[in-house]
Parts: structure tokens; C-alpha cells; sequence
């Protein structure tokens, strides 16, 4: 086209030109835009379609490779880097290597030339022969702008800016083809010897992720191949140039097993210095689809992309398919994504893209036949009409009459609720005891069986599903990526999925009918050749993440991870202002906060946001210091310093730096003309340090936060700051400033933020970089697409300002000639048209003002450009605040998404109006409800110009419709949960118009009753025209209620008791209805029986008691009951006697009632249930005699109330005591007689013994003596004996005096009390077989006894003495005998084991004899007293005390 460059220069000179008049139009009056504006959209049009046709010719006839669409500063970027060069290996044919004469070769070579013609720049390598490790050092070089081949990794990241995938790298699993059949998958290898490359982590971990895999190492792809082919191994894994070395080497008996998709995709590593030329390759990668890389590995393999990824169909497969053309497969439309009905019949989804795919494999007619239910597609799938089920999951039951191809995909269980918070589900076991709603039709119930207790509802549709969840039918929905898809796309985060079970996978399998296993095989071979390269895409299309596995498995967690997990940390995160990065108000949300909460469902982590308003710095701060409020902050910018204080995340935001000035500053076009200017900064922000170091002449204005310094600059307290593109525009915007303006870029690149935490929760950093690495990019795209819904206008630079005018100029001097000519016809109409327009104007501005609805005028934007006085009555703003706001601001949080799709609707198209009632926010905070219509108006072209909006205040009929329905809702409630039926019946029928269901009392449901007539409700027709009567009477006698108890009959004909409730129904004077309570009083009446009987059968208990039982009112003391047994008292004639009367008529005087009432406050005083005691009652006849009163305390609401008292006659008992004790002081006396008899009798005895039997013993001996010395023995055997008899009669004199002393010590009646304890205790001391030290102490001074009161004493201290001895285990035994001027004291003291005073003197007898009890017992019959102190194991001290008195 010789003319192009022509009409090029001409077309721009017009177009720039009639641009530069139009931009100035702002400046002319409204009456001569009106004139100009049609002329100049006219010629502006014509100018343009001169301006577009050379570039739309030149792209006519452009190469094919496709371009793309640069940014001036990447244009700039590329002008400036004639050479792009890339280190890379070249040992990994046939991915890369080189030719014969040294030059690159290979996909990659192919790959890069590809990306050189999107960008129009020559891409070349620099080739290095050794290791990745030598590549990365190349790429430090100068001249080198990064790596060709970079797998992502945080280390990698550290040193690059990675590109996006360029080529998918997944992993060859080869076995022997007679094991080929045993090999399909993954689950396969369990158990098997698999060879892998050594020191290859990746490979390595996806063999540990399957588990149960034993692993064998080979050094080199050849090795690994002889392995297999030998029999050492049974399979290998290789990577993406193994196809090329089987066939490189033969190695024929080597086959495809299958394809993991495992393996990480290739990067391109740009050196962090050049972010614009990352986002240059990134856009010509985007280019590189799916045809372009097949093309490059056929070339390359030798083979097609299709046949590398499979294997070829055989002979018989082929003619398989040519004999079947068209083959079937069903599927329902109820489970999308897999099949979507779209609104013009057609059908899309999973599936459908899915058998397209398989058809265009094959090249071969595979179609859907689409039918629901999906129950009926099975049953002409399993009748042979169609040939198969396209997907489902793999179940026995189906094996029955299909075969199963190999799993197109695994996918997996989720578990959903109302929020996480709700129920913290963590695994499939938690789900146990709750109400489970699943999906009816699937494999799903059988799946949620395996729990042991469960409550499982089922619903048909995910909106059934969806609406027992919300109203709390059931605690949680188990189900796949059908309500996944769902909720996704239609509940817009009404509910969360809390759990994905990765516990039980769902086997996707193609179900094919029995008699057809050669297709089977073919679908084998058909998805396998998908698994690399086109179901991944249809997974990503659908939002089905690939491979459908949690993130857990794919990256395999470290056991820091883990340790870190288990803690259940919950981890604060700082949400400051910084939009749209952070946003802290109305709720903490952003795209961090998007990117934490994708991060925590998948590994379990509790992400508390917290919206901080403090400046970012103080937050910053706070994570590790001394305070810690947060735990996280979520957008930090890697530097050194804070690497070493901070652990710090992969980079994951990122947005160019660039200068923003005011519009009057007009000489800032790039960073150096900054010099000597004043900058904004923000307080502790990392550009402060970056803008010291580059322009140190300039002057620094420090002020807190983004909107500081925005409106620092804006006042002219600064000339430029250098800021966030996007976080920047984003609070221009919102600050609503005009005057600020994108001067310039500058060269500190992106601004990319990471996330940052203290050192020692460095796994969860860990845990984030795997989120991040692994997250889907349909996941990215969704959160990058929800908050980039923002329009910026960054100004226009004056300098290019200055040259429009310029070429305006002329092109301008060449219309004015045509426009005077024009502007004299216009005059004329212009003149005329105004003044109709003024009429107009008139009339609108009447009808705006004055209406009696709010008017408004919007702009496309939300932002109010006209409005009435009584729009701004209704939201409470004034005029002038309104032109401030947009409708969004002033619209309650909660409308504001539906109200917001309205209007995209209408700017779409799709209407041109609407009309919603929603709720405004007053300027006091309060709501307002409004009915808005709004219609759009647009311009001729039909461009959208604003809308108008009406709105009418409906908050009185929306207040009353509220309450009317909080009456409905509560009045529902209300009937549904009382138990008794409610019936409302129309008289004089009595048919039932309406009901509750009364399945509880009458065995019928609402539909049964309503309708019927009451008659069938009654066990006879009698009884029925009774209750007729009754409701006649009522009627007739104006009564409103009525109750009564009448028997009904239930639906099965059993009878029961019933109260009714009737509330009869009036319109004017007649009555035209009642309704009825109906109450089933079985169990009421059974209670009231058993009750009688209850009370009968205490009644005669009660009665049957021979005391007399009163029941006393308090705190009145008048008696209220009385039994039968009464009279026996002789207190009156009858129990009604008695009732009412005062209790005081029954004692024998008033010191005794009062005494009684005493003990009867005292015990209610101390909290106790009953009281007892003992007083003196008159009988009728004025005779007095004593009873026993015991009394049972009856409280009320926690007050006594009332006493229950038993009184019985107790005169014959008091006189048996008396006659008791008078017996008891009797016996002590003769005791105390029979102990002094006793040792008077044991003295006799003792003398006599010592004066007869003694002394006669001691003569025998004598003479026995004498006789024996005068003998002359002749035989000897005769003096031994008389030896034997002398010693046996030595012996029974020493047994004489021992019995003596033991009846009675000779000494205590010769020389006192002291000497025979003391003679006794040293006879004693020779029988003991211990060493026990006894100690006397003799304190008596002079004391005198009696001989009956010395020998009890010394009896009773003979005793403790004999029981230390036997029992105490004692090493010191102390005797202490005193005497002062009021007492004699005796103590016995000892240091043995103890005993428990409380057993011993309650009668525990120590010795056999009668113990301290006889002890105790004998001193008190000589008026004095035993005090006993011991203890377990502490020894015992017993003082025995005589009144000196009895001297």
C-alpha cells in the first residue's frame, strides 16, 4: 500500500489535532459545547477510521506468529537490550543439547525461538556444559539476564523473578510390556521395585508420596532401563527426555506404564533486576499453547505429542473402530460442572469437553446422550442402549455390567458448613455423631456408613442440600466437586468447605459396556495420552484443581511442619489500610487475607485478621518484639535487615514503582528530575532508604501513612512521591483528590511483597511457600480479578500536552474557516433551540424539586451529580455532602453486592431499568429503607451517560411488614412446638379449616383433618352431640372460653381422656367459628390416680401410728393436721378440734412452749432438716407428763414453712430410767464394796500364806537341811534325791512369796502407798524380758489414805503399770505421785506405740479385766477423776486425781 504512510501521518495529524480540541472544550461555555459537540463526534469518527485502517491492513497482512501488546515501558526496555541471553545446560537431549557444529538445538532451542517472534526480540543461550549449579553461576554474569531452565523452588526464587510455566515436565513410569497390565497407576507401584534416578528429590518424592514403594537408585537413564529389562526392577520413573532414549537406545521392550502429572513445570529465571522483562516473557508465554508445543516435540521425539504421551492402537483396535462409527456414552445434567445446560439449549462442562477430546484423539464419532435422572441413564446404559456411562465413579455394583477404564482422575470428599468456625472439622473421624446431608443418587451414603453413628438425610438438589444446611436441618453437607462448582458459582461465600477428606479418594472412570474390551483398551491408551496436556486443562477451565489431591501429599511436610500443625496455633494477622493488598475496613479482607484463608483450609491453619489503624511500622514492630499483637504481616518487602530478624516468605504481590506528582508540576519525566525537589515519604517505609541512596540531594517529607503523604502532596507541601501504582491509585481515588497525576516510572522495578513472621515460627513460612507454590492459577486469577475492579486516571504529562497543541494548531487553523461558515447557520438554531431547552429545563427543574420521591442523577461511577431536596430529607445529607458520596457509600453493606449487579446488568444491556428495595445509611448511621427504581440513559451511539434514580422511604411499611411477620413466624413457632393439637373449626358445621398436625395426641396429619368434620374425633355419636350442647350453651349464655374434659378417640380407635380449650370466633353477632386446644391428659389423669392412692395409702399409714403425728404452720405454730392417734394424748374430741389452734394449749406451761420454741429456732437457725427433744405436756384433764417430740421441717422456696411432729407419751419410760439409774448407783456402790472386800479378802489370804504356810515351809526346809547334813549315804542315788526334794522345796517358797505379794503387798500397809509401788515395780522389772527404764517420783509429802482408799489406788496403778508393760512396747515408763493442797495425782507416763483414746475408753479392754473403763469407773466412786492423753504411736499419759479432802 504506497498511500499507508500517507494516510497514517494524515490520520493522526486529524485525530491528535480534533483530540486537542475536544480535550479544551471543558473550557467553553455550555452553549458552544452544545453546538460543537455533534460536528466534532463526527469528524472525530472520521478521522479514526483513517487512523485504523492502515494498522488493520498491516495486520492483514502480518506473519503468523502472534504478538502481543507491549506497555511504552516495555518498548522502551526491549529498545534499549538488543541481545536477550539465557545460560542454560545442554546435556538433556532432546530438551537441550547441540548440533555438530556447536550451535543450540533442541524443544527448548524451539521454545525460545517461538517466544523471539511474539516479542520481536532475538532470545539467544549461553550454553553450559556441567551441572545447574554452573548455570546459575553463568547467570550472574554480565550481559546474562537469567536461566532458560529453572524449576520453582524457594531457593530459585531467592535469585530469579520466575515466568510462568512454559512446559509442563510430568513423569514417565516405564515398565516391561508383559507387565504393563499391572502397572496402570500409581496405587500399583505399592509393594514394587522401582528404580528412580539418584539424588533426584523430586522423583524421589513422589515415590514416598505413594507409599510402600521399595526404592531402588541408578546413576544413569541407561542403567535404570537395563534394570527393568533384566528383571531387577519392575518399573522405572523418568523425566520428560526418557521417550527420546528408549528410542535413542532400542530398549523395545520397554512400554509406557502410565503418566504422573507430577513433575514441576520449566521456568524461564529472569535476574531480580529486570521485573519488566519477566512480564514481557510471561505475556509471549501466554501465546505458547498447546498446538505450538506438539508441534515442537514431534519434531523433536520423532513422534506425535499424542503417541509420546500413549500408545499406538493396534491393528485390531483399528478395525475395532471402524466397524463401531458412532459409539454413546450417558451422563445427567444434575452434577455440574460435568454437564451445564446454558441458557440457548446447548450443553458445556467437564464431560463434554472430555468426549470432545477423546473424539478428536481418535478421530473417531464419540458423542453425549444427555438425560436426567441419572438413575435413568444407567439403566439404558446397563440395557444396551447407549454404550456406557461417560464418568462415574468406580464402584462394584457397576462392574456388574460394565467394564471400567483406568481412572481419568481422582477426586475427593468435602466437607461443608456455615463457617469453619462452626464445626473445626479436621478429618473424616470428627464427622461422627452428627446430622450429614448428602447428595441422593450416588455412592455417598454407602461411603458416610463407615462412620459408626450418624444421622444421614438426603436431598435431590444442591439447593435442597443448600437450604438444610441454613436452616439448621443438619450440621454439615458431604459431598465433591458438583457442590463445590455450586457453591462456587452461586452461593458467593454463604458457606465455607471446611474439610477435604483425602482419607478416601473417588476412583473417575469411563464405564464401558462388557462386551466391548477392545474399546476399553483404547480408553486406556485415549487417557493416558490426556493426562499430560488436556485434562489438566479441562480441570483448570471447571475450577477442578489438577491433580485432585491436598497439598499435604503433594508436598510432603517436614517434621517441624507437622510439629508446628499439631500445636493448633491461632496466628493474628495485621490488616492495615493498604488497598487492595489490605483492607481494614468495613471487615479485614484484601487479596493477602484471600491468599492466607486458600492456605489455611488447605493445611488447617486458624487465621484470626485483625484490622490495625495504627501506622504499618508500629505493627510492623510488634510482631517480634516485646508485645506480639500479631503473629504475621501479611505484605512486607524482603530486605536483608528484616531477613535477619524476620522469617520472611516467597514474594507473591508485586506493582511497578512510579512518580506521582501534581498537575502543575510539568518538568518531572523521569526519576533524575527529582533532584532538589521535595518528596513525600511515608514514615519507615523502605522507599525513605532507596530514594537516600539514588537522588541524596533531594529534600525527604516524611509524614505518616499513604494518605498522608498523598495529601501532602496534594497541598503543595511536596512536589512527587514515589508509590505502589496500584496501592496509590487506589487511595487517590478513595481520597477523592483531583490534582495528582502519573509523572513517570522509575528504576526500582516492582514493588513485591512477601509474608513476614518472628524466627521461631519458621515452619509456618515454610507451610505458606508451599501453599503458595502449589495454588491453582484459576485460584490466583479469581482473587486477582475480585479487587482489580478499579479505574484509575493517573493525568496526562504536559509535554506531550504542549506537542498536541502544536499539531492542533494547524489542523485547527484549517477547520476555523469551516466552522465560521458553520457557527452563523447554528447561531440561528442554536438561539431557538435554547430557548426551548430553557422552557424544558424549567419544567424538569419543577417537576425534580418538587416531587414528591427522591430524584437523583448518578454517574457510571456511583457518584451523585444532581439530586432533589427531598432525596436528601430521606438519607439526611445536605446538598452539597451528597455531591461528595456515591450511591455505594451511602448503601447498606448488605444490598450493596445485589445492588451493584443490577447496575452491571443495566450498563451490559440486559435492562434498562430495575427497581429494588434496599436500605440506604442515613448520616446519623441509621438505615433507611427505600424502594429504588433506576433507569440508565445513554447517549446516541448508545453508550451509557447516567442513571437516574427515584427512591420512595418505605421504612413504616417495611417495620410493619417485619412485625407482621416476626407475628407469623412467631405465631408458627409457637403453634408447631406446643405438643397439643390446635384445631380451627367453622360453626355451625364444625368442619376443620385448619390445624396443626395432632400426629402426637390423635394420630392424624393436618391434611387428614382439615376438611372433615369434629364427629371423628369423638369415641360416639352420644358424645359428640354432648359436646354440641355444651358449645351451644356457651354460645347462647355469651361466653368467649370455655373449658372442659371430655374422652376422644385416636385414627387407630384407641380412647383417651382429653381437656379442651375453646375460643369462640365472632363476626358482628354471630358466631362463626372456634378454635380448639386439644390436650391429651393420659398421663395427667394416671398421675392424679396415683396420687390418690398415694395420699389414701399415707393417709392410713399415718394413721396407723400410735403416737400422734401433727403438722404445725410456721412461723404461726397453729396446727393444720392432726392423725388418729391424737386422742391417746387426750387432747380433744376430733382432728377438726384441733385445727387452728395455737400449739401453746398443749404444754405444761409457757416456760415450756417458749423452751420448745427455742430448740425449734435453733435447729431451723443451723440449717437442720429435723429437730428432737424432749418436753412436758398437759393433758386435757390438766395432768402433766413428758413426750418425746421428734419434728421434720418442711421449706418453701427455701423458707420453713411448716414442722411435721411425732409426739409420744414417754411417762412409763421416764419411770424405767429412773428405776435404771437408782439400779446403776446401786450396783457402782456394791462394785466399789466388792473391790474394797476383795483386797481385804486377797490381804487375809496373803498374811496367811506368809504367817502359816510360809513360815511352816520355811521350818520343813530347815529340818530337811538339818536331817540331810546327819545322814551317812551308803546308797547315792538316796542324797540326790533328798537334794532334789530340798531345791523343789526352796522353789515353792520363793512361788509362796510371790503369790503373797501379788494378793497384797505386806509393804503398802507397813510403810505406805510409795514403798510397795516401789517394792512392786522392782519385782515386776525381774519378770520383764526388755530393758525398760521405770523412774518413781514420790511427791506425796505426807499424805494420809485410808486403807480402802490406798488399796484402790494402789490396785488401779498397778493395773496401768500391768498394761504398759504388756501392750506399750515402752522403753521409759514415768510414775509420778504428787500432792497439793486440793488433790492427791497419780500419773502413768510412757513412751510406747499408743492407742486411740476414743476405742479404749468407749470400753476396749487392754488386758482382759475391765480396763480404764473399771479404772475410771473406781476413782470416780471415790469422787475423783482419769484423764487419759495418748495417741497412735506417741506414747500414753494417764493421771488418776483424789480430792484431798479425803484425808
Amino acid at each position: 500500500m504506497p498511500n499507508q504512510p500517507f494516510l497514517l501521518f494524515l490520520s493522526n495529524l486529524m485525530y491528535l489535532g480534533l483530540l486537542s480540541v475536544m480535550i479544551n472544550q471543558r473550557h467553553f461555555k455550555q452553549l458552544f459545547r452544545r453546538a460543537l459537540a455533534p460536528f466534532a463526534r463526527s469528524v472525530l469518527l472520521f478521522c479514526t477510521l483513517i487512523l485504523l485502517f492502515p494498522w488493520f491492513s498491516t495486520a492483514v497482512f502480518a506473519a503468523d506468529t502472534p504478538g502481543i501488546e507491549l506497555t511504552p515501558e516495555e518498548r522502551a526496555w526491549l529498545q534499549d537490550k538488543p541481545h536477550i541471553r539465557f545460560a542454560t545446560l545442554t546435556n538433556q537431549p532432546p530438551f537441550s543439547m547441540t548440533d555438530a557444529d556447536g550451535n543450540h538445538v533442541g524443544m527448548l532451542a524451539d521454545i525460545l525461538t517461538f517466544l523471539s517472534n511474539v516479542i520481536g526480540q532475538e532470545i539467544e543461550t549461553e550454553l553450559v556444559l556441567n551441572t545447574v549449579a554452573d548455570t546459575h553461576e553463568k547467570a550472574r554474569d554480565k550481559g546474562i539476564y537469567g536461566s532458560a531452565t529453572i524449576l520453582k523452588s524457594s531457593r530459585n526464587a531467592e535469585q530469579y523473578l520466575l515466568t510462568n510455566s512454559y512446559y509442563s515436565t510430568p513423569f514417565y513410569v516405564y515398565t516391561t510390556t508383559g507387565k504393563q497390565n499391572r502397572i496402570r497407576r500409581a496405587a500399583d507401584l505399592k509393594g514394587k521395585r522401582v528404580v528412580i534416578p539418584r539424588n533426584h528429590r523430586v522423583v524421589e518424592g513422589y515415590v514416598d508420596g505413594v507409599g510402600g514403594v521399595q526404592k531402588v537408585f541408578a546413576d544413569t537413564p541407561l542403567e535404570q532401563m537395563h534394570m527393568v529389562v533384566s528383571g531387577q526392577a519392575d518399573a522405572l520413573i523418568g523425566y520428560f527426555h526418557y521417550p527420546y532414549l528408549v528410542n535413542k537406545y532400542l530398549m523395545s521392550d520397554l512400554m509406557v506404564a502410565y503418566i504422573a502429572k507430577y513433575g514441576q513445570g520449566l521456568h524461564i529465571g529472569v535476574n531480580r533486576e529486570h521485573p519488566i522483562l519477566r512480564d514481557i516473557l510471561d505475556k509471549a508465554i501466554a501465546r505458547l499453547d498447546s498446538v505450538s508445543i506438539n508441534k515442537i516435540a514431534e519434531k523433536w521425539t520423532g513422534v506425535s505429542q499424542k503417541e509420546a504421551l500413549d500408545l499406538p492402537l493396534t491393528p485390531e483396535e483399528q478395525t475395532w473402530l471402524a466397524e463401531h462409527p458412532d459409539i454413546v456414552l450417558g451422563a445427567p445434567t444434575t452434577y455440574p460442572p460435568f454437564v451445564i445446560e446454558r441458557d440457548d439449549g446447548a450443553y458445556e462442562g467437564v464431560l463434554v469437553d472430555y468426549i470432545e477430546t477423546v473424539g478428536r484423539l481418535l478421530g473417531h464419532r464419540v458423542r453425549l446422550h444427555i438425560e436426567d435422572p441419572w438413575a435413568k441413564v444407567q439403566e439404558k446404559a446397563t440395557d444396551g442402549e447407549i454404550d456406557g456411562l461417560a464418568l462415574g465413579a468406580r464402584v462394584p455394583q457397576r462392574e456388574v455390567h460394565f467394564s471400567a477404564t483406568d481412572t481419568v482422575f481422582d477426586t475427593y470428599y468435602s466437607v461443608f458448613a456455615r463457617s469453619k468456625e462452626e464445626y473445626p472439622v479436621k478429618r473424616f473421624s470428627d464427622l461422627e455423631g452428627m446430622r450429614i446431608a448428602y447428595r441422593e443418587g450416588g455412592i455417598t451414603r454407602n461411603w458416610l456408613e463407615k462412620l459408626p453413628s450418624v444421622d444421614l438425610k438426603s436431598y435431590g438438589t444442591n439447593e435442597a442440600l443448600t437450604q438444610a444446611l441454613l436452616t439448621r436441618e443438619v450440621d454439615v453437607i458431604v459431598s465433591w466437586i458438583s457442590y463445590e462448582f455450586f457453591r462456587r458459582n452461586k452461593l458467593q461465600g454463604t458457606i465455607d468447605n471446611i474439610l477435604l477428606i483425602d482419607e478416601y479418594p473417588i476412583d473417575m472412570v469411563t464405564h464401558i459396556r462388557k462386551d466391548w474390551p477392545e474399546f476399553v483398551s483404547i480408553m486406556n491408551k485415549v487417557i493416558a495420552a490426556m493426562r499430560q496436556d488436556e485434562l489438566p486443562r479441562i480441570m483448570d477451565r471447571w475450577f477442578i484443581e489438577w491433580p485432585q489431591q491436598p497439598v499435604a501429599a503433594v508436598d510432603t511436610l517436614t517434621f517441624e511442619e507437622r510439629t508446628w500443625l499439631d500445636q493448633k496455633h491461632v496466628v493474628r494477622v495485621r490488616i492495615g489500610d493498604i488497598p487492595p493488598w489490605n483492607i481494614s475496613t468495613p471487615e479485614p479482607q484484601g487479596m493477602s487475607a484471600e491468599y492466607l484463608k486458600w492456605i489455611g483450609d488447605r493445611f488447617g491453619i486458624n487465621f484470626q485478621f485483625i484490622a490495625d489503624d495504627k501506622p504499618w511500622i508500629d505493627g510492623f514492630k510488634d510482631i517480634a518484639g516485646e508485645h506480639q499483637r500479631f503473629d504475621l504481616y501479611p505484605t512486607v518487602e524482603r530486605t536483608p535487615e528484616r531477613l535477619e530478624s524476620l522469617a520472611m516468605s516467597d514474594e507473591y504481590l508485586q506493582s511497578p514503582w512510579v512518580v506521582f506528582t501534581r498537575d502543575d508540576v510539568t518538568d518531572v519525566y523521569e526519576i533524575d528530575d527529582l533532584k532538589g525537589k521535595k518528596i513525600a515519604v511515608e514514615r519507615g517505609f523502605v522507599m525513605h532508604d532507596k530514594l537516600k541512596k539514588v537522588l541524596p540531594e533531594a529534600e525527604l517529607v516524611v509524614r505518616d501513612g499513604e494518605a498522608g503523604v498523598l495529601l501532602a502532596l496534594s497541598a503543595k507541601q511536596a512536589d512527587a512521591y514515589v508509590g505502589n501504582l496500584i496501592i496509590t491509585s487506589y487511595f487517590i481515588e478513595r481520597l477523592g483528590i483531583s490534582n495528582i497525576k502519573v509523572a513517570c516510572p522509575t528504576p526500582f522495578g516492582m514493588h513485591s511483597q512477601a509474608m513476614a513472621t518472628r524466627k521461631e515460627w519458621a515452619p509456618l513460612i515454610s507451610l505458606i511457600n508451599k501453599g503458595l507454590s502449589s495454588m491453582p492459577a484459576h485460584v490466583k486469577n479469581e482473587i486477582r480479578s475480585k479487587y482489580s475492579a478499579i479505574i484509575y486516571d493517573h493525568g496526562i504529562r504536559a509535554e506531550d500536552l504542549r506537542k498536541w497543541i502544536l499539531i492542533s494548531i494547524a489542523t485547527v487553523g484549517g477547520l476555523l474557516l469551516i466552522l465560521l461558515v458553520w457557527n452563523k447557520q447554528l447561531g440561528r438554531k442554536v438561539k431557538k433551540r435554547t430557548s426551548e431547552l430553557s422552557d424544558s429545563e424549567s419544567r424538569f427543574r419543577a417537576t425534580f424539586e418538587q416531587a414528591a420521591v427522591g430524584i437523583a442523577h448518578v454517574s457510571l461511577e456511583g457518584r451523585f451529580l444532581r439530586l432533589n431536596q427531598k432525596f436528601c430529607d430521606i438519607v439526611g445529607y445536605s446538598h452539597e455532602e451528597m455531591l461528595d458520596l456515591t450511591f455505594q457509600d451511602i448503601t447498606h453493606p448488605d444490598d450493596l453486592e445485589t445492588d451493584t449487579g443490577l447496575v452491571q446488568e443495566l450498563l451490559d444491556g440486559k435492562k434498562d431499568f430495575y427497581t429494588l428495595e434496599k436500605r440506604y445509611l442515613r448520616k446519623d448511621g441509621s438505615a433507611v429503607w427505600i424502594n429504588l427504581t433506576v433507569k440508565i440513559l445513554r447517549k446516541e451511539d448508545g453508550a451509557p451517560r447516567w442513571f437516574v434514580s427515584v427512591i420512595e422511604d418505605i421504612s413504616d411499611r417495611i417495620r410493619i411488614q417485619q412485625e407482621v411477620k416476626k407475628g407469623y413466624e412467631f405465631l408458627d413457632h409457637l403453634t408447631q412446638t406446643i405438643p397439643d393439637a390446635i384445631f380451627s373449626v367453622k360453626l355451625p358445621e364444625r368442619t376443620v379449616t385448619w390445624c396443626t398436625d395432632t400426629y402426637g395426641v390423635l394420630g392424624y396429619t393436618a391434611d387428614e383433618c382439615i376438611g372433615e368434620t369434629t364427629a371423628r374425633f369423638y369415641p360416639s355419636i352420644d358424645q359428640a352431640k354432648q359436646f354440641g350442647t355444651l358449645m351451644e350453651n356457651a354460645i347462647a349464655d355469651g361466653k368467649r372460653l370455655v373449658q372442659t374434659e371430655l374422652e376422644m378417640r385416636r385414627k387407630n380407635g384407641e380412647t383417651f381422656p382429653a381437656e379442651v380449650k375453646l375460643a369462640f370466633m365472632q363476626e358482628g353477632d354471630h358466631v362463626t367459628g372456634v378454635t380448639a386446644l386439644l390436650r391429651d391428659i393420659s398421663e395427667r389423669k394416671q398421675a392424679e390416680n396415683e396420687l390418690q392412692q398415694s395420699h389414701d395409702f399415707f393417709h392410713y399409714l399415718l394413721n396407723s401410728i400410735p403416737d400422734a403425728v401433727f403438722y404445725v404452720k410456721l412461723p404461726e405454730r397453729v396446727v393444720a393436721w392432726v392423725n388418729d392417734s391424737y386422742n391417746i394424748m387426750g387432747l380433744g374430741e376430733s382432728p377438726e378440734h384441733l385445727k387452728g389452734l395455737s400449739t401453746m394449749d398443749f404444754f405444761a406451761s409457757k416456760k415450756e412452749y417458749n423452751r420448745f420454741g427455742e430448740v425449734q429456732s435453733q435447729a431451723i437457725e443451723e440449717g437442720k432438716s429435723f429437730m428432737h427433744t424432749e418436753v412436758m405436756v398437759r393433758h386435757a384433764d390438766g395432768t402433766v407428763f413428758p413426750a418425746d417430740v421428734t419434728g421434720t421441717f418442711f421449706r418453701e422456696d427455701g423458707e420453713v414453712s411448716g414442722i411435721t411432729a411425732i409426739v409420744r407419751d414417754i411417762t412409763e419410760a421416764k419411770l424405767a430410767e429412773k428405776k435404771f439409774v437408782d439400779y446403776q448407783e446401786r450396783l457402782k456402790a456394791l462394785t466399789s464394796q466388792l473391790t474394797i472386800v476383795e483386797e481385804q479378802e486377797r490381804r487375809r489370804i496373803a498374811e496367811n500364806l506368809h504367817d502359816e504356810v510360809g513360815q511352816a515351809l520355811a521350818m520343813a526346809r530347815l529340818q530337811l537341811a538339818a536331817a540331810i547334813r546327819g545322814i551317812v549315804y551308803d546308797d547315792p542315788g538316796l542324797k540326790e534325791q533328798l537334794d532334789e526334794i530340798s531345791g523343789s522345796l526352796l522353789q515353792v517358797i520363793r512361788d509362796t512369796r510371790q503369790l503373797i505379794f501379788e494378793l497384797s503387798s505386806p509393804s503398802m500397809h507397813e510403810l505406805g502407798l510409795s514403798s510397795a509401788i516401789m517394792e512392786w515395780v522392782e519385782e515386776k522389772k525381774k519378770q520383764l524380758e526388755g530393758d525398760v527404764d521405770i523412774a518413781i517420783v514420790d511427791e506425796l509429802a505426807g499424805a494420809e489414805f485410808d486403807e480402802d482408799e490406798r488399796t484402790i489406788l494402789f490396785r488401779n496403778i498397778r493395773e496401768l503399770l500391768t498394761n504398759t508393760f504388756k501392750h506399750a512396747r515402752a522403753k521409759k515408763v514415768n510414775v509420778i505421785l504428787a500432792a497439793d493442797e486440793e488433790s492427791v495425782r497419780v500419773t502413768v507416763e510412757d513412751d510406747g506405740i499408743g492407742f486411740d483414746p476414743a476405742q479404749v475408753m468407749g470400753g476396749y479392754n487392754l488386758d482382759g479385766g475391765f480396763g480404764l473403763f473399771s479404772i475410771e469407773e473406781r476413782i470416780k466412786d471415790l469422787n475423783g477423776s482419769m484423764k487419759v492423753e495418748a495417741a497412735p504411736h506417741k506414747g500414753c499419759k494417764v493421771t488418776l486425781s483424789l480430792p484431798r479432802a479425803m484425808e
